[in-house]
This record gives C-alpha cells, structure tokens and sequence, in this order.
C-alpha cells in the first residue's frame, strides 16, 4: 500500500499513458496509407517553409521524402511508450517526433492535435511508468522527482480547464450562443445533420434553448467546479456526455475521446482503486444472483 500512495496519482498517469499510445498508434496508422497523397512532397497541402525548420537549418523536402521512416519512427516509439521501455528518454523523441509532423502539415491540425502537443510535452514532466509496464523493476523517485510528476500532471488538468473557460467565453460573444440557438444552427449544417436527423429532438425548441446554455453554463464552471470534490464527479459526468454529444451526433472522434481521458487525472490512486472495487463486487453479486436464479 505504501507503492500505491507514494505518488498519489501515478495509477492514472499510468491508465492516461496506456489510452495516448493507442490514440497516436492509431492516428499516425491510419495516416501512414495515405502519407504520400496527404503529407508528400506533390501534396496540395504543403505550407511554406517553418520559421523553426528555417532556423536549423531543416530541408522540408527531404523530410517529406522520406516520411516512411518518419511515420515508422512515431508508431514504433508509441509501441515503446504504451510498455513503458525507455520511460521519459522515449517520451521525448516521441513528443519530438510528432512536433516534426506537426510543423510539416500545419493545415490539416485541429484542436485535438494542439492539445496533444502540450501534453506530450507535460508527459516528460510525469512519472507514467509505476504500473502497466514491461519492466518490473521500480524506481524510487525522489519527493522531488514526485513534485515534478505532480506538477505535469496539474499542468494538464489546468491547460483543459483553460481551453473550456476560453471556449465559453468566445462562444458568449456570438449572438446565436448567447440567445440560446447555436446547437440549431451547428447540427444543420449538412456535415453534422446527416447524423442528428436521424434523431426527432434535434429541431426541438426546447432541447436546442437547453442544451445550448448548459454548455455555455457547463464550460463556465468547470474550471471551479472540477476542483471541488463535492462537484467534481458531476462536472466530469458532464463532460463525458457533452464530448460523446459531439462524437455521435457532430462526428468528431478523436478529439473528443482524447479530452474524455484527460479526465482521469483529476482522480488519486486510491480513488480509482475503490472504484474499482465496487464495480467488482457489483458484477459479481449479479453474477450470483443471475447463477442462484438460473440454478
């Protein structure tokens, strides 16, 4: 017990590190069979030169090249990262690495890479490596060491906090958020309706009026309410129906799952431990009752 309480959330550091491997090994996957067409040199997309290529001195073009090794590189180091070989030397090429891609193809990023930049460069910050990894050996950090990890993992609950604040507030200043029918206007345009007419509220005066300012309300507050314990849950409960919201209804994947995982930060050890517990000991008093039932 005293491993599991001496960094007080190096479990979820550990879960969050599982779930970024996935979701880069996933992306730069699907990516790697259109890298030519999307990323190559005859692509449309190509920006001009970066003003951080320009100051090393970087050939863009040969870079894009020879994107197989690129693409190569970023998925073997999401491998190493998801087993924990390396530790932070492997988090560093990988942040590295995925800052390279990111420079080269400006115009295809959104909100989701943006936010995975930053977090790749708090993850250098977090020790993820206490659990889930392909090496049994422990290591001791220092209770220096330990605030460093703390601190990155703060670092990212304050970041998606901002984002939220900083979403609202410009969402206020537009007059169909602000009178309550932006989520009327966001699920007509012809991307988003193809999903949302299949469901009868999405013209629905009332649904449109509420959900629209309770995600006004819910961005607002979250960066107060996530840090009270008593609120806590709900605000994040919230959160996982706003982002499945948009995942289902506005068809934005990724990103939305990726600010969801972030959300297990805000939760200790010893949190997530219970937690589990009572799912375990929920499943199997229905396991029992279902079996003495059956029997």
């Amino acid at each position: 017990m005293s491993d599991i309480n001496k960094n007080s959330y190096s479990l979820a550091a550990s879960i969050f590190r599982i779930y970024l491997s996935i979701h880069i090994f996933k992306k730069y996957f699907l990516y790697f069979f259109y890298r030519e067409e999307i990323f190559g040199v005859k692509s449309v997309l190509i920006q001009n030169e970066d003003a951080l290529f320009k100051l090393f001195n970087v050939n863009t073009i040969i870079l894009r090249e020879n994107l197989n090794i690129l693409f190569t590189l970023i998925l073997l180091l999401s491998v190493l990262f998801a087993f924990g070989i390396g530790r932070n030397i492997t988090v560093f090429f990988l942040f590295l690495s995925i800052e390279v891609f990111q420079r080269l193809n400006v115009y295809i990023l959104n909100g989701g890479d943006n936010l995975l930049k930053f977090i790749m460069l708090y993850m250098l910050l977090i020790n993820s490596f206490d659990f889930f990894t392909y090496s049994k050996q422990k290591i001791n950090f220092s209770k220096f060491r330990s605030l460093i990890s703390d601190t990155g993992i703060i670092a990212i609950k304050i970041h998606v906090c901002i984002i939220y604040f900083i979403s609202a507030i410009f969402k206020i200043h537009s007059d169909v958020w602000f009178n309550g029918i932006a989520n009327y206007y966001i699920l007509e345009i012809d991307r988003f309706s193809t999903v949302a007419k299949n469901f009868t509220f999405y013209k629905n005066y009332f649904f449109i009026t509420i959900t629209t300012y309770l995600t006004l309300f819910w961005e607002l507050s979250f960066a107060y309410l996530v840090w009270q314990k008593s609120t806590r849950n709900y605000v994040l409960i919230g959160g996982v129906f706003l982002h499945l919201g948009i995942y289902f209804l506005m068809m934005i994947h990724d990103f939305e799952i990726l600010f969801i995982a972030t959300y297990i930060l805000y939760f200790k050890n010893h949190e997530i431990i219970n937690f589990v517990k009572v799912i375990y000991s929920k499943y199997y008093y229905v396991q029992s009752r279902f079996f003495v039932k059956n029997n």
